[in-house]
Formats: structure tokens, C-alpha cells, sequence
């Protein structure tokens, strides 16, 4: 069933009034958001979401700069993150800048709706994937944001965060039909996640909505209302995948920061694991030609002034960092270098380090003899810490032993045991 009418305010579903009608034990009360963006008492939904997989989750957040700070708190109180955070009816124009957005750990992908006021969609997605804005597939009358994804080890999909407004007219159905059409070009799997106005609890008119998802081999994974009134329970925020085997798990999750419920899909994560041996790229600040007396010379003639002629703390903070990270790039520019491992053996030690510094040193200048003894002083030095840390763990049976089995299980990570040793006596 579509609903017709368009979607009523709900800024004021955290008002101090209410408090006392919501529904969770009163030991849950956490925060809430109120009209002037501070946060106060208010339930914080307590949801079991595993660890394992890639967590994808739509929310119709109906206004969402002003519901940020409970959105953080929420983000906070679960024990595994949500990699994929995708929101619609976002309310934002282009005067609201990303800084304003700034969730931790996150890149952001945003369509603000042009021309008047109201829809909107974003997209958060977690620094550590891997993701590629695809507007070549977006269309100027379908809201929605376009991403490949590319988990580490795992091939790419097409994830796109659509909202349908439930006044649009019935070629709607038609142009989204042609979208589908140019992202299938790709031939990768598809997931669609979003408030399509669309009741799936009812038959009426659902029919052109379900040939055409079918049409494209895409399956609905999300079987509970997701919003729900005094007066009706529709199903209206949808979830759509070509790939049902790559789904693990699929629920309602009942968040009290809009009057939608928000909808979660999680994508299996056996995908070939990247080795800890291969090499990597970090980014560091170079430190060698840094000088404290230029540094701060340079802090002093710095138009500070220009952070307190904002009255957006958003806004005054954004400047003040782009004010004080021009100064430190100068004297202290990011450099990015390829290392062997992200994390060294704990044996390892900044000795050994000099060390093996230093034989590729000789071995550069092609001084082989000088190489050869100092690959066998590396050698010597690695057998002997390696030897002295796992003796020390190995005779410290005051750890317990479940210690001791981490311990045996750093020494052959490849060999499978069946229980745990009881003790260790050296």
C-alpha cells in the first residue's frame, strides 16, 4: 500500500513530555535528542548485532543533523560497529556542511535534494572499506547514492541507499526500472537498501515494485514492519539483494530516533583474508626537518580571530582545525611508507630493528662480504629474542592457562589443537 500524504514532522518525538510514555525498562535510559540538538535522558536501543560480517543499515531518519548527537551515542552502545550507515530523508541543503556530518571513523557520500525542501539521502561508510561513489549510475529523479564497495579480500558489489517520496508519480517505478538496468551492466552483486514507500504487508499496488525487483533476480530479506502508528504497522523500508547466500542475517532494528524503525542486512565475511606478511602503506608525519621555535612562530602570526566570528561550533571547530593543520603540514609534512607488517612480533626489539636496517644498508651499496656477516648477526639476534620471550611466557604459570595456550598457539598459528594443556612446568 503507498502511503500518499507526506511524511508528517516528527522533530518533536523526543520532547521532555514523552519521556515517561517510552517503553523500555527505565535502568536503558540513556540520552535523547531535544529541538535545540542537546542530549538528555531517552532510551538507547539495546541490539545483539554479531561481530562477524559486513553490517549494512538504513534508517528514513527524518531530519538529521539534529538527531546526530543520539545517532553517536547509539553507534556507541553497540559491542561490533556498523561498517555501512545509510540514512534518507536527511533534510540537508548545501549550506550544511560535511563537518557539521562528522561522524568518527567515517567517510561520507551525500545527495541533498534540490530545488525545495525535505528528502535526502547519505551514506557512512567505515574508513577501513573500501568504497567508490558511482554517480554515472545515479538518476537526477530517483534519490539515491550509488557506491562500489570492495571489502578487503572480497570482490566488489554495488550498494545504492534509495529513498522513494511517497507522493511520486507512477513513472517513477519506470525511471528506477532503467536505473536498474545500467547498474546490472556491471554484472557484480546488487544491494538496494532504502524507504520505498511501498507496504509490502499489503497487495495493493505492490505488484510493479515486485516484477521489476524480481525482474533483476533481487530478493526482499526484511519480513516485519518497520513503521508503525497508532493506527497501522506498514513495511515500507525495504531491503533488496541478488545474492540471498551472501546474506547471514537480516532484522528490524527498533531505534527510537524517528518515527521509522531502521533495517539491517549483514553480508558474510569469508572472503580470503589479507596475509599479515604482505606489505603495507602508513601515513606518518615526518619529523626530521621539524623546528619547535619556527613551529610556533608560525602558530603566533596565524589569523586565530577568524574561529570565534563563527557562531557555529561546528563551523568555528573546522576552521580551527584547517588553520592549525596548514602550519603543521608545513613543519611537519604526512609522508606514507611501505612496511613489511602493520604489527611486529612482540619479540621484536628496536635493536634488531637497527639491525636489519643496517644490513640492507650493505647490502644497497653492494658490500657483500660486510652483508653476509651482519644477515647471520640478524639471524642470531631474532633466534635469541624469539627464544627469551617465548621461555618467558611459556614458565609464567602464574597466568593462567589460558595464557598458555595463546602462547602455544603464537608459536604454530597454522596447527590445530584439540584442547588446551593443563600446565607448564619448565
Amino acid at each position: 500500500m503507498l502511503e500518499h500524504s507526506a511524511p508528517e514532522d516528527n522533530s518533536d518525538v523526543f520532547k521532555d513530555n514523552d519521556v515517561d510514555n517510552l517503553s523500555q525498562p527505565a535502568e536503558d535510559i540513556d540520552f535523547y535528542v531535544t529541538d535545540d540538538d542537546s542530549v538528555r535522558e531517552c532510551d538507547i536501543t539495546r541490539v545483539d548485532i554479531p561481530r562477524k560480517g559486513l553490517k549494512m543499515l538504513h534508517l528514513n531518519v527524518h531530519y538529521l543533523e539534529s538527531k546526530l548527537p543520539l545517532l553517536k551515542v547509539q553507534l556507541d552502545s553497540f559491542k561490533s560497529p556498523i561498517q555501512i550507515l545509510g540514512f534518507s530523508e536527511t533534510f540537508l541543503t548545501e549550506n550544511t556542511r560535511d563537518s557539521a556530518l562528522y561522524l568518527d571513523g567515517y567517510s561520507i557520500h551525500r545527495r541533498d535534494r534540490q530545488g525545495k525542501g525535505g528528502g535526502g539521502v547519505l551514506v557512512y561508510v567505515a574508513d577501513n572499506i573500501a568504497a567508490i561513489r558511482r554517480s554515472d549510475l545515479e538518476h537526477p529523479l530517483v534519490e539515491c547514492v550509488w557506491l562500489e564497495v570492495k571489502p578487503k579480500g572480497c570482490k566488489a558489489f554495488l550498494l545504492c541507499n534509495i529513498y522513494r517520496p511517497p507522493d511520486a508519480k507512477d513513472d517513477w517505478l519506470s525511471t528506477f526500472e532503467n536505473v536498474l538496468i545500467n547498474a546490472s551492466k556491471d554484472q557484480v552483486e546488487l544491494v538496494l537498501m532504502g524507504d520505498f514507500n511501498v507496504d509490502l504487508c499489503q497487495g495493493e499496488r505492490v505488484s510493479k515494485l515486485v516484477d521489476i525487483t524480481e525482474s533483476f533476480q533481487l530478493t526482499q530479506v526484511i519480513d516485519e514492519p518497520t513503521r508503525i502508528t497508532q493506527s497501522s504497522q506498514t513495511l515500507i523500508d525495504h531491503i533488496y539483494v541478488t545474492d540471498l547466500n551472501k546474506i547471514v542475517d537480516s532484522k528490524v532494528v527498533q531505534w527510537d530516533l524517528s518515527d521509522h524503525f531502521a533495517i539491517l542486512a549483514i553480508h558474510h565475511n569469508k572472503c580470503s583474508k589479507e596475509s599479515d606478511s604482505q606489505h603495507k602503506v602508513i601515513s606518518f608525519r615526518s619529523m626530521k626537518q621539524f623546528d619547535k621555535d619556527s613551529f610556533l612562530n608560525d602558530l603566533m602570526t596565524v589569523p586565530w580571530e577568524i574561529v570565534t566570528q563563527s557562531s557555529d561550533p561546528e563551523e568555528a571547530l573546522s576552521t580551527w582545525y584547517e588553520l592549525f593543520l596548514t602550519v603543521l603540514d608545513k613543519h611537519a609534512p604526512v609522508k606514507t611508507k611501505r612496511v613489511k607488517k602493520w604489527h611486529q612480533a612482540d619479540w621484536i626489539t628496536q635493536d634488531i630493528l637497527e639491525a636489519i636496517k643496517k644490513r640492507k644498508d650493505l647490502r644497497k651499496k653492494k658490500q657483500f662480504k660486510a652483508y653476509r656477516k651482519q644477515r647471520n648477526l640478524v639471524k642470531a639476534m631474532m633466534k635469541k629474542a624469539k627464544t627469551e620471550y617465548y621461555n618467558s611466557l611459556l614458565s609464567d604459570n602464574s597466568k593462567g592457562t589460558n595464557q598458555v595456550w595463546k602462547c602455544i598457539k603464537k608459536l604454530d598459528p597454522n596447527q590445530k589443537y584439540s584442547s588446551a594443556p593443563l600446565s607448564y612446568k619448565g
